[in-house]
């Protein structure tokens, strides 16, 4: 009879380090899902800020800091042919990014602009409405540039900011502005608050302001 091979135990410590392990490693897996959109979320958040701004296909939109264009995309094709969006950005790489998406989309109802630090570089009422997503509190001069988008806006023109709120015990700039001092922002440049929602998308919220006609 062969006799039995004792097996190695595993101690304690090492069963705790290697569960830490195997929890790390899917945590990571999951936030690293978490923080990159699927595609299809672009096409619901599109539908639904056309429904929220009651945009008509004619309309003429405004996107301001577009990023990489992925929701310009889809605004542009909500708008159709008849309708026009300017999208806006400071980067000359992601202005090239978005002519990228755009021609690969085959769109030809976006015209890119390059934005200013304290000014859109929109022409004065050239809007119907003007959106921006993760954007507003990246501005150094919030007031000269809400002036500005007000200037942009037809009379009665909306404007629809979606932003992070400011979350407690979070380190650094925490890419995000208090939703009260948006709303305490934009209305001293002569807009006023039509609609707003928590939970826009993920944490984010969104308002929507619409332009006075002085």
């Amino acid at each position: 009879m062969l006799p039995m091979r004792s097996v190695p135990s595993v101690g304690p410590w090492r069963v705790f380090a290697l569960s830490i392990a195997a929890v790390a490693v899917l945590t990571t897996a999951w936030l690293t899902a978490r923080a990159a959109p699927l595609d299809e979320e672009w096409p619901d958040e599109a539908d639904r800020l056309v429904k929220r701004l009651a945009l008509p296909r004619q309309a003429t939109v405004a996107e301001i800091g577009a990023g990489r264009g992925e929701l310009t995309v889809e605004m542009a094709r909500r708008l159709g042919a008849d309708g026009r969006l300017f999208s806006t950005e400071i980067d000359d790489a992601r202005r090239d990014d978005i002519r990228r998406a755009v021609a690969d989309a085959k769109l030809a109802n976006v015209t890119v602009v390059t934005a200013g630090e304290r000014s859109s570089n929109l022409d004065d009422g050239c809007c119907d409405a003007i959106y921006m997503r993760e954007v507003f509190h990246h501005f150094g001069d919030r007031p000269a540039m809400t002036a500005s988008l007000r200037q942009a806006l037809k009379p009665g023109g909306r404007l629809a900011v979606i932003d992070y709120p400011l979350r407690n015990n979070y380190g650094g700039d925490c890419h995000c502005i208090d939703k009260a001092e948006l709303i305490r922002i934009v209305t001293a440049a002569g807009f006023e608050v039509e609609h707003q929602q928590d939970r826009w998308a993920g944490i984010r919220y969104l308002v929507v302001f619409r332009r006075g006609p002085a």
